[in-house]
């Protein structure tokens, strides 16, 4: 929906969206697959990987793949305000009262668990009528701390209407507190999609401005397991640094 000239979608409503990293290396074979799963009428869609492999940044290229009919929301098990359960409820109704009305929603009264019920029914509904599905993206909630996991996403796995064929779902996991699909409805169809360290030629992607020789590129790749959030780590410190090769070698043996 335009807004004073300006294209907007349901992810610029999200409130939950993260920043994007840049560069970006884009993973298509992975958005691809999921892709194919949903047009074969899948339902949900595990993204699975450790922690620092990169799964909340394909989460975000996963929501802007489908961005005209993606609802998402995005936690982080640091920071307690991204998964209290009241700050959730908001943004998914805000983002399902966009994609109906094409506002965001205004109303001083909030949003409870009624609310939520019948605006996931009013979407239903939009969805049937105009045959399309309506995609889910869930990320972080295996992050939230065992004693807050009751309270929000028990609460979520109640309130989102696993029954309307018309919503599929797409939610990371990690391998400390695994996500079981089986745990949230034992008759739900589901498949795993594993997320793993990026190849050489997705590291040399990332690390292209630095302007290092394939050996360099290939060395500090090798230091940090080519897991992409040490290679976050590695890329902020030799661009502030302007390292030299000798630095850079220091810093690989290091």
């Amino acid at each position: 929906n335009p807004v004073n000239g300006v294209l907007v979608t349901g992810l610029d409503i999200c409130q939950s969206f993260p920043d994007e990293p840049a560069p970006l290396v884009i993973r298509d074979q992975c958005v691809h697959a999921i892709d194919d799963y949903f047009a074969s009428n899948g339902r949900v869609a595990l993204v699975e990987g450790v922690s620092g492999v990169g799964k909340t940044v394909l989460m975000t290229q996963v929501a802007r793949h489908y961005e005209n009919n993606c609802i998402c929301l995005f936690v982080n098990g640091a920071n307690k305000w991204t998964y209290h359960i009241d700050v959730c409820l908001y943004d998914l109704y805000n983002q399902i009262h966009w994609a109906i009305e094409g506002t965001e929603y205004k109303d001083d009264r909030g949003v409870n668990e009624a609310s939520i019920a019948q605006i996931m029914l009013k979407l239903r509904n939009q969805a049937r009528k105009d045959n399309r599905d309506y995609i889910f993206v869930l990320d972080g909630l295996d992050q939230i701390p065992s004693d807050q996991a009751t309270n929000t996403r028990a609460k979520l796995w109640e309130l989102l209407r696993w029954e309307y064929h018309n919503f599929k779902f797409v939610i990371s996991t990690g391998n400390k507190t695994p996500i079981r699909v089986q745990d949230i409805d034992a008759g739900l169809d589901y498949k795993p999609f594993p997320v793993y360290p990026f190849s050489r030629e997705e590291c040399r992607q990332y690390l292209a401005d630095l302007s290092l020789d394939y050996h360099l590129v290939d060395g500090v790749s090798r230091a940090c397991r080519f897991m992409p959030r040490l290679l976050s780590r590695a890329a902020k410190r030799l661009r502030l640094d302007t390292c030299d090769a000798n630095s850079i070698r220091g810093l690989i043996d290091k």
